[in-house]
Protein backbone atom coordinates (compact mmCIF):
# COMPACT_ATOMS: atom_id res chain seq x y z
CA UNK A 1 0.00 0.00 0.00
CA UNK A 2 0.91 3.33 -0.86
CA UNK A 3 0.22 6.46 1.17
CA UNK A 4 -0.16 10.09 -0.10
CA UNK A 5 0.32 12.03 3.36
CA UNK A 6 -1.26 15.50 3.48
CA UNK A 7 0.22 18.07 6.36
CA UNK A 8 2.44 21.19 7.05
CA UNK A 9 5.96 20.18 8.41
CA UNK A 10 8.19 21.87 9.81
CA UNK A 11 10.14 24.78 9.62
CA UNK A 12 5.97 25.79 9.38
CA UNK A 13 5.00 27.30 12.86
CA UNK A 14 2.14 24.99 13.57
CA UNK A 15 1.34 22.47 15.93
CA UNK A 16 0.28 19.56 13.83
CA UNK A 17 3.39 20.26 11.24
CA UNK A 18 5.47 19.32 14.21
CA UNK A 19 3.32 16.08 15.39
CA UNK A 20 3.38 14.85 11.65
CA UNK A 21 6.68 14.88 11.95
CA UNK A 22 7.50 12.75 14.70
CA UNK A 23 4.83 10.18 13.03
CA UNK A 24 5.89 9.98 9.74
CA UNK A 25 8.76 7.76 10.46
CA UNK A 26 6.87 5.29 12.26
CA UNK A 27 4.04 5.10 9.40
CA UNK A 28 6.66 4.93 7.16
CA UNK A 29 7.93 1.34 9.00
CA UNK A 30 4.67 -0.35 7.68
CA UNK A 31 3.91 1.59 4.27
CA UNK A 32 5.60 3.50 1.52
CA UNK A 33 4.57 6.80 2.10
CA UNK A 34 5.13 10.46 0.46
CA UNK A 35 4.51 13.88 2.61
CA UNK A 36 3.33 16.74 0.41
CA UNK A 37 3.87 20.03 1.66
CA UNK A 38 2.33 23.48 0.75
CA UNK A 39 5.98 24.77 -0.59
CA UNK A 40 8.68 24.01 -3.38
CA UNK A 41 11.58 24.63 -1.16
CA UNK A 42 11.60 20.96 0.15
CA UNK A 43 15.43 21.37 1.24
CA UNK A 44 14.14 23.68 4.15
CA UNK A 45 11.62 20.68 5.55
CA UNK A 46 14.51 18.63 4.96
CA UNK A 47 16.85 20.13 6.72
CA UNK A 48 14.18 21.20 9.38
CA UNK A 49 12.70 17.90 10.14
CA UNK A 50 16.81 16.26 9.96
CA UNK A 51 17.32 18.58 12.89
CA UNK A 52 14.55 18.20 15.05
CA UNK A 53 15.24 17.10 18.38
CA UNK A 54 12.42 14.64 18.75
CA UNK A 55 13.31 12.05 15.32
CA UNK A 56 17.16 11.94 15.99
CA UNK A 57 17.85 11.31 12.20
CA UNK A 58 20.54 13.95 11.57
CA UNK A 59 22.19 13.30 8.28
CA UNK A 60 19.87 10.29 7.84
CA UNK A 61 17.58 8.92 5.19
CA UNK A 62 14.03 10.20 6.57
CA UNK A 63 12.64 6.92 5.38
CA UNK A 64 9.66 8.55 3.28
CA UNK A 65 9.70 11.01 0.44
CA UNK A 66 8.76 14.68 0.51
CA UNK A 67 7.22 16.37 -2.38
CA UNK A 68 5.61 20.01 -3.41
CA UNK A 69 1.85 19.88 -3.25
CA UNK A 70 1.99 21.00 -7.10
CA UNK A 71 3.44 17.50 -8.11
CA UNK A 72 0.09 15.64 -6.89
CA UNK A 73 -1.95 18.25 -7.87
CA UNK A 74 -0.69 18.56 -11.99
CA UNK A 75 0.16 14.85 -12.50
CA UNK A 76 -2.48 12.62 -13.12
CA UNK A 77 -0.07 9.83 -13.68
CA UNK A 78 1.66 10.35 -10.31
CA UNK A 79 -1.66 10.44 -8.10
CA UNK A 80 -2.25 7.28 -9.70
CA UNK A 81 0.65 5.66 -7.95
CA UNK A 82 -1.37 6.07 -4.47
CA UNK A 83 -3.63 3.97 -3.23
CA UNK A 84 -5.21 6.16 -0.51
CA UNK A 85 -4.29 9.88 0.86
CA UNK A 86 -4.41 10.90 4.58
CA UNK A 87 -4.84 14.19 4.94
CA UNK A 88 -4.20 16.31 8.82
CA UNK A 89 -6.74 19.26 8.67
CA UNK A 90 -6.55 21.35 11.59
CA UNK A 91 -7.74 25.29 11.73
CA UNK A 92 -5.26 27.47 10.17
CA UNK A 93 -6.19 28.79 6.85
CA UNK A 94 -2.29 29.51 6.10
CA UNK A 95 -1.60 25.49 6.88
CA UNK A 96 -4.35 24.03 5.34
CA UNK A 97 -6.14 26.21 2.60
CA UNK A 98 -4.67 24.30 -0.12
CA UNK A 99 -4.61 20.82 1.82
CA UNK A 100 -8.40 21.24 1.93
CA UNK A 101 -9.25 22.31 -1.44
CA UNK A 102 -7.03 19.27 -2.24
CA UNK A 103 -8.88 17.06 -0.15
CA UNK A 104 -12.03 18.22 -1.68
CA UNK A 105 -10.72 17.29 -5.19
CA UNK A 106 -9.39 13.71 -4.00
CA UNK A 107 -10.86 12.54 -1.03
CA UNK A 108 -9.04 10.12 1.34
CA UNK A 109 -9.02 9.69 4.73
CA UNK A 110 -8.73 12.62 6.88
CA UNK A 111 -7.63 13.01 10.45
CA UNK A 112 -9.57 15.92 12.29
CA UNK A 113 -6.84 17.15 14.23
CA UNK A 114 -9.50 19.81 15.26
CA UNK A 115 -13.01 18.97 14.91
CA UNK A 116 -14.83 22.94 14.85
CA UNK A 117 -13.27 24.57 11.97
CA UNK A 118 -15.90 27.27 12.05
CA UNK A 119 -12.71 29.52 12.74
CA UNK A 120 -10.67 27.86 9.43
CA UNK A 121 -14.28 28.76 7.41
CA UNK A 122 -14.06 32.28 8.88
CA UNK A 123 -10.74 33.09 8.25
CA UNK A 124 -10.78 31.97 4.72
CA UNK A 125 -13.90 33.45 3.33
CA UNK A 126 -15.12 36.47 5.52
CA UNK A 127 -11.57 38.30 6.08
CA UNK A 128 -11.08 38.04 1.96
CA UNK A 129 -14.23 39.27 1.23
CA UNK A 130 -15.84 36.16 0.32
CA UNK A 131 -19.18 36.49 2.18
CA UNK A 132 -21.12 34.03 -0.55
CA UNK A 133 -19.06 31.04 0.73
CA UNK A 134 -19.25 31.81 4.12
CA UNK A 135 -23.09 31.26 3.35
CA UNK A 136 -23.29 28.46 1.13
CA UNK A 137 -21.21 26.57 3.95
CA UNK A 138 -23.24 27.21 6.29
CA UNK A 139 -26.19 26.08 4.60
CA UNK A 140 -24.47 22.92 3.35
CA UNK A 141 -23.90 22.42 7.45
CA UNK A 142 -27.32 23.59 9.03
CA UNK A 143 -29.82 24.15 5.77
CA UNK A 144 -32.04 27.08 5.75
CA UNK A 145 -31.05 27.63 9.48
CA UNK A 146 -27.71 27.92 8.52
CA UNK A 147 -28.04 30.48 5.88
CA UNK A 148 -30.16 32.82 8.99
CA UNK A 149 -27.37 32.54 10.78
CA UNK A 150 -24.69 33.56 9.02
CA UNK A 151 -26.62 36.18 7.77
CA UNK A 152 -27.35 37.22 11.22
CA UNK A 153 -23.75 37.02 11.83
CA UNK A 154 -22.51 39.22 8.97
CA UNK A 155 -25.27 41.90 9.96
CA UNK A 156 -23.24 42.40 13.19
CA UNK A 157 -24.87 39.51 15.72
CA UNK A 158 -23.61 37.23 17.75
CA UNK A 159 -23.23 33.68 16.78
CA UNK A 160 -21.90 30.31 19.28
CA UNK A 161 -19.14 29.12 16.93
CA UNK A 162 -20.04 25.89 18.82
CA UNK A 163 -23.56 25.60 17.39
CA UNK A 164 -22.25 25.17 13.60
CA UNK A 165 -18.57 23.09 13.68
CA UNK A 166 -18.94 22.90 10.16
CA UNK A 167 -16.60 19.90 9.75
CA UNK A 168 -20.11 18.12 7.44
CA UNK A 169 -18.73 18.77 4.25
CA UNK A 170 -14.81 17.28 5.14
CA UNK A 171 -16.83 14.25 7.07
CA UNK A 172 -19.46 13.76 4.13
CA UNK A 173 -16.56 13.46 1.31
CA UNK A 174 -13.82 12.05 2.73
CA UNK A 175 -13.54 7.70 3.04
CA UNK A 176 -13.27 7.82 6.83
CA UNK A 177 -12.68 9.96 9.63
CA UNK A 178 -10.09 9.74 11.91
CA UNK A 179 -10.29 11.40 15.08
CA UNK A 180 -8.37 11.89 18.76
CA UNK A 181 -11.41 11.57 20.98
CA UNK A 182 -14.20 9.53 22.19
CA UNK A 183 -15.82 12.97 22.46
CA UNK A 184 -14.86 14.35 19.51
CA UNK A 185 -16.10 11.03 17.57
CA UNK A 186 -19.55 11.06 19.36
CA UNK A 187 -19.69 15.17 18.34
CA UNK A 188 -19.33 13.83 14.21
CA UNK A 189 -21.47 10.84 14.65
CA UNK A 190 -24.35 13.29 16.37
CA UNK A 191 -24.07 15.47 12.89
CA UNK A 192 -23.65 12.94 10.78
CA UNK A 193 -24.57 9.44 12.10
CA UNK A 194 -23.53 7.43 9.06
CA UNK A 195 -20.25 8.51 9.11
CA UNK A 196 -17.44 6.19 8.91
CA UNK A 197 -15.49 7.10 11.71
CA UNK A 198 -12.68 6.26 14.41
CA UNK A 199 -11.25 7.40 17.66
CA UNK A 200 -7.00 6.74 17.35
CA UNK A 201 -5.38 8.92 20.53
CA UNK A 202 -2.75 11.27 20.00
CA UNK A 203 0.68 9.73 20.05
CA UNK A 204 3.52 11.36 22.05
CA UNK A 205 7.03 10.03 22.04
CA UNK A 206 8.30 9.61 26.37
CA UNK A 207 11.11 11.53 26.23
CA UNK A 208 14.34 10.24 28.54
CA UNK A 209 13.81 12.20 32.06
CA UNK A 210 16.83 13.34 33.47
CA UNK A 211 17.06 14.80 37.12
CA UNK A 212 17.69 18.25 36.78
CA UNK A 213 16.88 19.78 33.43
CA UNK A 214 18.50 22.34 31.60
CA UNK A 215 16.82 25.65 31.77
CA UNK A 216 16.35 28.01 28.52
CA UNK A 217 18.45 30.86 28.60
CA UNK A 218 15.72 33.52 28.91
CA UNK A 219 15.14 31.89 32.65
CA UNK A 220 18.15 31.06 33.09
CA UNK A 221 18.27 33.71 35.60
CA UNK A 222 15.62 32.31 37.96
CA UNK A 223 16.97 30.36 41.58
CA UNK A 224 16.88 26.45 40.93
CA UNK A 225 14.36 26.44 43.39
CA UNK A 226 12.13 28.97 41.64
CA UNK A 227 8.82 26.50 40.74
CA UNK A 228 8.38 26.90 37.50
CA UNK A 229 4.95 27.00 35.67
CA UNK A 230 4.15 26.50 32.45
CA UNK A 231 1.17 27.42 29.77
CA UNK A 232 2.39 25.99 25.75
CA UNK A 233 1.02 26.94 22.25
CA UNK A 234 -0.63 29.51 20.31
CA UNK A 235 -1.30 31.68 22.56
CA UNK A 236 -5.36 32.98 22.98
CA UNK A 237 -7.81 33.73 24.78
CA UNK A 238 -9.47 30.44 24.77
CA UNK A 239 -6.53 28.84 27.19
CA UNK A 240 -8.30 31.10 30.17
CA UNK A 241 -4.21 32.60 30.81
CA UNK A 242 -6.43 35.70 32.32
CA UNK A 243 -7.60 33.92 35.22
CA UNK A 244 -4.54 32.27 35.66
CA UNK A 245 -2.83 35.34 35.78
CA UNK A 246 -5.34 36.53 38.92
CA UNK A 247 -5.05 33.50 40.55
CA UNK A 248 -0.77 33.97 40.53
CA UNK A 249 -1.48 38.02 41.57
CA UNK A 250 -3.13 36.69 44.52
CA UNK A 251 -0.98 33.48 45.45
CA UNK A 252 2.71 35.96 44.36
CA UNK A 253 3.31 37.34 48.09
CA UNK A 254 2.12 34.05 50.16
CA UNK A 255 3.64 30.93 48.80
CA UNK A 256 7.61 30.37 47.58
CA UNK A 257 9.04 31.61 44.73
CA UNK A 258 7.97 30.64 41.21
CA UNK A 259 7.89 31.66 38.02
CA UNK A 260 5.58 31.15 35.33
CA UNK A 261 6.29 30.62 31.43
CA UNK A 262 3.93 32.00 28.39
CA UNK A 263 5.40 29.53 25.48
CA UNK A 264 4.16 30.32 22.41
CA UNK A 265 3.24 33.04 19.65
CA UNK A 266 0.20 34.97 20.78
CA UNK A 267 -2.58 35.22 18.43
CA UNK A 268 -2.93 39.00 16.92
CA UNK A 269 -4.35 41.58 18.83
CA UNK A 270 -3.97 39.45 22.27
CA UNK A 271 -2.25 41.89 24.39
CA UNK A 272 -1.50 39.98 27.12
CA UNK A 273 1.50 42.05 28.36
CA UNK A 274 -0.90 44.95 29.48
CA UNK A 275 -2.60 42.41 31.47
CA UNK A 276 0.53 41.04 33.46
CA UNK A 277 2.02 44.61 33.99
CA UNK A 278 -1.76 46.07 35.62
CA UNK A 279 -1.42 43.22 37.51
CA UNK A 280 2.69 43.73 38.59
CA UNK A 281 3.60 40.18 37.01
CA UNK A 282 6.35 41.47 34.80
CA UNK A 283 8.81 39.85 37.22
CA UNK A 284 7.20 36.46 37.94
CA UNK A 285 5.81 35.93 34.44
CA UNK A 286 8.00 35.51 31.15
CA UNK A 287 6.40 35.31 27.83
CA UNK A 288 9.03 33.56 25.06
CA UNK A 289 7.03 34.19 21.75
CA UNK A 290 7.37 31.26 19.18
CA UNK A 291 10.27 29.09 19.64
CA UNK A 292 11.61 26.49 17.62
CA UNK A 293 11.18 22.75 18.74
CA UNK A 294 14.09 22.07 20.24
CA UNK A 295 13.63 25.07 22.38
CA UNK A 296 10.30 24.18 22.78
CA UNK A 297 11.24 20.68 24.13
CA UNK A 298 13.38 22.24 26.35
CA UNK A 299 11.10 24.05 28.41
CA UNK A 300 8.79 21.12 28.33
CA UNK A 301 11.85 19.80 30.13
CA UNK A 302 12.11 22.69 32.56
CA UNK A 303 8.59 23.29 33.93
CA UNK A 304 7.13 21.67 36.98
CA UNK A 305 3.51 22.39 36.55
CA UNK A 306 1.67 22.63 33.76
CA UNK A 307 -1.66 24.74 33.09
CA UNK A 308 -3.09 23.71 29.54
CA UNK A 309 -6.72 25.29 30.41
CA UNK A 310 -9.54 25.39 27.58
CA UNK A 311 -12.57 27.45 27.29
CA UNK A 312 -15.43 24.84 27.39
CA UNK A 313 -17.66 23.55 25.37
CA UNK A 314 -15.00 21.92 23.19
CA UNK A 315 -15.27 20.76 19.93
CA UNK A 316 -13.71 17.81 21.15
CA UNK A 317 -10.06 18.28 20.28
CA UNK A 318 -6.94 16.51 21.78
CA UNK A 319 -4.16 19.09 22.79
CA UNK A 320 -0.73 17.39 21.80
CA UNK A 321 1.05 19.89 24.24
CA UNK A 322 -0.89 18.22 27.05
CA UNK A 323 0.37 14.62 26.32
CA UNK A 324 3.88 15.86 25.86
CA UNK A 325 3.85 17.27 29.31
CA UNK A 326 2.67 14.63 30.49
CA UNK A 327 4.69 12.42 28.98
CA UNK A 328 7.31 14.18 30.78
CA UNK A 329 5.97 13.53 33.80
CA UNK A 330 4.49 16.99 34.95
CA UNK A 331 1.70 17.75 36.91
CA UNK A 332 -1.26 19.57 34.26
CA UNK A 333 -4.04 21.35 35.05
CA UNK A 334 -7.07 20.75 32.54
CA UNK A 335 -10.43 22.44 32.51
CA UNK A 336 -13.28 19.69 32.81
CA UNK A 337 -14.56 19.79 29.88
CA UNK A 338 -14.91 17.88 26.08
CA UNK A 339 -12.03 15.29 26.10
CA UNK A 340 -9.54 16.51 28.90
CA UNK A 341 -12.90 15.34 31.11
CA UNK A 342 -12.01 11.65 30.15
CA UNK A 343 -8.83 11.59 31.09
CA UNK A 344 -8.52 9.59 34.65
CA UNK A 345 -8.39 11.94 37.60
CA UNK A 346 -5.27 10.73 38.92
CA UNK A 347 -3.40 11.22 35.69
CA UNK A 348 -4.25 15.36 35.49
CA UNK A 349 -6.04 18.43 37.52
CA UNK A 350 -9.36 18.70 36.62
CA UNK A 351 -10.54 22.32 37.13
CA UNK A 352 -14.68 23.10 36.66
CA UNK A 353 -15.19 25.69 34.79
CA UNK A 354 -17.58 27.80 36.75
CA UNK A 355 -17.74 30.63 39.28
CA UNK A 356 -15.39 29.15 41.75
CA UNK A 357 -12.43 28.81 38.64
CA UNK A 358 -10.01 31.47 40.03
CA UNK A 359 -10.01 30.11 43.66
CA UNK A 360 -10.38 26.33 42.24
CA UNK A 361 -6.78 27.82 40.75
CA UNK A 362 -5.20 29.65 43.64
CA UNK A 363 -5.94 26.18 46.06
CA UNK A 364 -4.49 23.42 43.64
CA UNK A 365 -1.79 25.75 42.59
CA UNK A 366 -1.04 26.57 46.46
CA UNK A 367 -0.66 22.91 47.31
CA UNK A 368 1.03 22.01 44.05
CA UNK A 369 3.63 24.98 44.96
CA UNK A 370 4.42 23.74 48.59
CA UNK A 371 4.22 19.75 47.64
CA UNK A 372 6.73 18.06 46.06
CA UNK A 373 5.66 14.98 46.48
CA UNK A 374 2.17 15.74 45.17
CA UNK A 375 3.41 17.20 42.20
CA UNK A 376 5.66 13.85 41.67
CA UNK A 377 2.59 11.65 42.17
CA UNK A 378 0.24 12.98 39.63
CA UNK A 379 3.62 13.67 37.02
CA UNK A 380 4.37 9.87 37.41
CA UNK A 381 0.65 8.97 36.92
CA UNK A 382 0.64 11.40 33.82
CA UNK A 383 3.00 9.51 32.39
CA UNK A 384 2.23 5.74 33.36
CA UNK A 385 -1.17 6.73 31.18
CA UNK A 386 0.28 7.71 27.94
CA UNK A 387 2.91 5.36 28.02
CA UNK A 388 -0.01 2.43 28.14
CA UNK A 389 -1.69 4.32 25.81
CA UNK A 390 -0.35 7.09 23.35
CA UNK A 391 2.72 5.62 21.98
CA UNK A 392 3.71 6.47 18.32
CA UNK A 393 4.82 2.70 17.57
CA UNK A 394 0.97 1.85 19.27
CA UNK A 395 -0.57 4.92 17.42
CA UNK A 396 1.07 4.59 13.67
CA UNK A 397 -0.09 1.12 13.55
CA UNK A 398 -3.61 1.82 14.11
CA UNK A 399 -3.78 4.66 11.53
CA UNK A 400 -1.93 1.69 9.52
CA UNK A 401 -4.29 -1.06 10.26
CA UNK A 402 -7.34 1.39 9.03
CA UNK A 403 -5.95 2.65 6.16
CA UNK A 404 -5.52 -0.78 5.84
CA UNK A 405 -8.75 -1.82 6.06
CA UNK A 406 -10.25 1.19 4.02
CA UNK A 407 -7.85 -0.03 1.04
CA UNK A 408 -9.29 -4.01 1.49
CA UNK A 409 -12.52 -2.03 0.83
CA UNK A 410 -11.90 -0.92 -2.58
CA UNK A 411 -12.43 2.70 -1.65
CA UNK A 412 -9.32 4.16 -2.37
CA UNK A 413 -7.23 4.96 -5.03
CA UNK A 414 -6.77 8.52 -6.00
Amino acid sequence: MRIAHFSPLPPQQSGIADYCAALLPYLAQHVAIDAFIDSDDLSAAHYALRNMPALSTENQDLGYGIRPLSDFLQSPQLRAEYDLCLYHMGNAPIFHEKLYTTLLRYPGITLLHEINLHAFHLNRTLTVNRDAAYIREMGYAGGLAGVAQARALLAGEQLNLADYPLFERIVDISLSIIVHTEFAKQIVLHKRPAAKVTHIPHAVKLPILTETAVRPALINHLSPHTVLLGTFGFIAPSKRIEIVLAALAKLRHNLPDFHYVIVGKPISGYALELLIDELNLNDVVTMTGFVDDRTFQTYLSAVDIGINLRTGPTGGEMSGTLVRLMAHACPTLVSDVGGFAAFPDESVIKIKQDATEEQQLVDILTSLLTDGDMRQKYGQAARAYVQKTQSFEEVSQQIVTFMGHRHVLGDTKV
